[in-house]
């Protein structure tokens, strides 16, 4: 199938590293103090789809989790603009904003802002990852 995860992350590692420098970027990571700003991506869902009479996949949906860590008094507002950077990027190579981004509490930490962000984009067969706006 065309989507590859490990390309995608690369590309997205790159693009945000240059958007906003002083924040860390990783995957499935809960992320310490230490590594803060710190922006997470995760691949949620990978759903297939337009399957033939014979069960061969057509196209795939990814679905992309990215969440943004800060502390400190202004770390919502580090969070937000993480995520705005982070939007900006996914919308250049296609992808749709599902939900957010919009703060999550946490639970474990009140003084770790954490925010969410979930992006979805269909990828036929064939189809390559690269900046379409």
């Amino acid at each position: 199938m065309s989507f590859e995860w490990n390309t995608f992350f690369t590309h997205f590692e790159k693009k945000m590293k240059t958007a906003y420098p002083q924040c860390k970027v990783g995957r499935y990571i809960t992320p310490k103090k230490t590594d803060f700003p710190y922006c997470d991506v995760a691949l949620s869902d990978i759903s297939g789809g337009n399957y033939d009479l014979e069960g061969n996949e057509g196209s795939q949906t990814p679905m992309i989790t990215i969440s943004a860590y800060a502390t400190g008094s202004l770390a919502d507002n580090t969070c937000y603009t993480i995520c705005s950077k982070a939007k900006e990027i996914m919308h250049k190579y296609g992808w749709q904003c599902k939900a957010g981004p919009l703060p999550v509490a946490n639970a474990a930490d009140p003084n770790v802002s954490r925010w969410v962000a979930r992006f979805q984009r269909i990828y036929a067969d064939g189809d390559e990852i690269k900046e379409i706006n």
